[in-house]
């Protein structure tokens, strides 16, 4: 099978993970899902929070059962940034910087470019910049080009795996990817444009073959399609009056193109994928065949018409096809037009219903779809010391599968504050659920799992709020024996293996057991109260150790859990000098350590091609470096081959310091 088509797949299989993780069957409900406001409470949604600049802040769920996603538009990013050379303050509190320049594929600077910074362990990869903007993981900072192409963003958090990319309409995007930011100091960067893509073809009548002037064409790429995600947004153009259209500097990467012309029905081609040389067009045409209708009739149980409900059809063929969407009025009734002659996939989605599909729709039949009301839960939350009722809390409802004693993602939640300790849920598919407490001076504590049907409420599922156990001890340094101030203390279920993945996916990752964090004084000592009962592991972090974990820490009710002293063995040294193709030093190569674990952060080359890895953890490692230039004119494997080429074993020793160069050449 080609690199293409294999990388084609994967992008498709990350694509319905995501779907899996971040979606659920129904639209998101403020009322509480057909139950109707509740005087116990009111729920809260819980999507996209305040945005600053291009911060975006989106949890897993919302008031409903409908997790909003917040997508950001990346193609077009500068739309929405201020027109500065100088990024917006980010924390205020650093004596740091970036300070860049961009440059056009002939070495020109580039003015008016916009730059965004932000930090993501996979900015470079579209699919999990997805994930990072759907889970809330993902901040981002914009920044205008002057004259001379230069830019600078001051006083940012420190820390590792920055990214800066920059647009123009010019060129094709291109970015500096997984940098670290210090505390103090600048770090200066180069970005160089290069030239894109272009997509070219005919929009013509099927039936008599003559050209479409004025369609209008919409380049997207493949996640527009997503859930909550904009469906207007990316590239657009109109044909001419030849029926021509252009797409020009098209980024590397895989994208779907729709037409639309009045009186037509809409054609979408999708997954046109942009790789290899940019020098050849891409050519892609479309027939338009007379538009069609489908109008039809959403309805509840009661067969009594559901107003505002969403109803999206798409079309079964495979080349290029029709899709379109409407709302219902009033009465349940809807129209899509713009559609192509075929047969249609329907979904309907209406606040408190489930999800409906039918298959195998045929215009002009008027279908009829019938939704089912979901469930909800009500009950009461109490203090497990002496029985009072906890007047203020956050209920939220997570997914668990029988026999499962790790639980799902959230699905509904809100908060409450009333003086029975009540609270009532709903937009809930049928399924088995556990409730989870949250309240001040209070552990998080779970229900009894419980059962949800079809259309009903769960009665009765009430919940005891205790102060669960705590996690104390004491670290310092192995080799001296003194304490080790500020270590960083976060508490994970025993299970947990932290990779870049699992941290992209942050709090979306299942688990079972209370979130703590704490750092050590200057004893060394920390400890973490309120803490639910359970299995646990705490990850432990200094910048001048390797990262450690304890695991198989027992936490009970009312007791404390004493690790003891923690002893943290200092790490090694790999230092050294990357070399490019022509054997001379190469500024910016990014390098890379992989072993028992990955290397954190995201360590590049200096001026003079040197490079420095501290803490690192004993043991043997693979070593290699990508040449900052890989990947461009969309090669996906450009970095895999570089790190192939300049890949070499390293053992490492406790405290012990090794030098190692790394070649690029052939």
């Amino acid at each position: 099978m080609k690199p293409v088509v294999v990388l084609g797949l994967v992008g498709v299989a990350i694509a319905a993970l995501l779907f899996v993780l971040f979606t659920s069957p129904s639209q998101p409900n403020p009322q509480g899902g057909g139950l109707g406001p509740s005087s116990s409470g009111k729920e809260t949604p819980l999507g996209p929070g305040k945005t600053k600049n291009l911060n975006l802040d989106s949890s897993g769920a919302n008031s409903g059962n409908r997790i909003s996603t917040g997508l950001a538009d990346i193609e077009n990013v500068g739309e929405r940034a201020a027109v500065s050379s100088v990024g917006d303050l980010i924390e205020g509190a650093y004596e740091n910087g970036i300070t860049g320049i961009v440059l056009s594929p002939t070495g020109e600077p580039v003015a008016a470019a916009t730059v965004t910074l932000l930090q993501s362990k996979f900015a470079q990869m579209s699919v999990l910049q997805v994930a990072s903007e759907m889970t809330g993981k993902r901040e981002a900072w914009t920044a205008i080009t002057d004259a001379d192409g230069t830019f600078a963003f001051r006083s940012i958090r420190p820390g590792a795996d920055y990214s800066a990319l920059a647009e123009h309409t010019e060129f094709s995007n291109a970015e500096y990817a997984n940098f670290e930011v210090p505390a103090n100091g600048e770090v200066a960067i180069t970005i160089e444009m290069r030239s894109g893509y272009n997509l070219q073809g005919l929009v013509m009548d099927d039936l008599t073959g003559q050209p479409v002037a004025g369609a209008e064409l919409l380049l997207q790429d493949v996640f527009a399609l997503l859930p909550n995600a904009d469906p207007n947004r990316g590239k657009r153009t109109v044909s001419a009056a030849d029926g021509s259209y252009s797409f020009s500097n098209v980024s590397a990467g895989t994208r779907n193109v729709t037409v639309r012309a009045k009186g037509y029905g809409s054609r979408t081609r999708n997954n046109i994928l942009f790789n290899g040389p940019t020098s050849k067009p891409v050519n892609q045409d479309f027939r338009l065949a007379e538009e069609q209708f489908l109008m039809g009739r959403v309805l509840g149980p009661d067969r009594t018409g559901i107003p505002n409900a969403s109803v999206e059809v798409s079309s079964y063929e495979t080349a290029q096809i029709s899709r379109g969407r409407s709302t219902t009025d009033s009465n349940g009734y809807f129209k899509i037009s713009e559609l192509a002659d075929g047969k249609f996939m329907l979904v309907a989605r209406a606040t408190g219903f489930t999800d409906q599909r039918l298959t195998n729709i045929e215009l002009g039949t008027n279908p009829e779809v019938v939704m089912a009301r979901q469930g909800g839960v009500m009950g009461n939350v109490t203090s497990l010391a002496d029985g009072s009722v906890v007047t203020k809390f956050r209920a939220l409802v997570r997914a668990v599968s029988p026999g499962s004693t790790t639980y799902g993602r959230t699905v509904s939640a809100g908060e409450f504050s009333n003086n029975d300790g009540a609270f009532e849920l709903g937009s809930l598919e049928a399924g088995s659920y556990v409730m989870q407490i949250e309240a001040e001076g209070y552990a998080p504590t779970y229900s009894e799992s419980f059962v949800v049907s079809q259309g009903l409420v769960t009665p009765d599922v009430n919940v005891a709020v205790g102060q669960g156990g705590s996690i104390s001890g004491r670290i310092v340094n192995a080799t001296t024996g003194e304490p080790v101030v500020g270590a960083q203390i976060e508490t994970f279920d025993n299970e947990y293996i932290p990779n870049p993945f699992t941290e992209l996916l942050g709090a979306m990752v299942p688990r079972s057991t209370t979130s703590r964090k704490a750092r050590t004084d200057k004893d060394g000592a920390f400890s973490l109260s309120l803490v639910s009962a359970g299995t646990y592991q705490i990850q432990i972090k200094h910048k001048a150790f390797p990262h450690s974990a304890e695991k198989n820490i027992q936490v009970n009710d009312g007791q404390n859990a004493d690790l003891g002293t923690i002893r943290l063995v200092p790490g090694g040294v790999i230092r050294g000098i990357v070399y490019g193709e022509a054997g001379r030093p190469l500024a910016g190569a990014k390098i890379s350590l992989i072993g028992k674990t990955m290397y954190p952060g995201s360590p590049r080359s200096d001026a003079d091609g040197r490079y420095v890895l501290t803490n690192v953890e004993a043991g043997s490692y693979r070593l290699s470096a990508v040449s900052p230039g890989s990947g461009a004119a969309g090669n996906p494997f450009g970095p895999i081959i570089d790190m192939k080429k300049s890949e070499v074993q390293v053992t490492i020793f406790e405290g012990r310091e090794i030098n190692q160069d790394l070649s690029l050449s052939d």
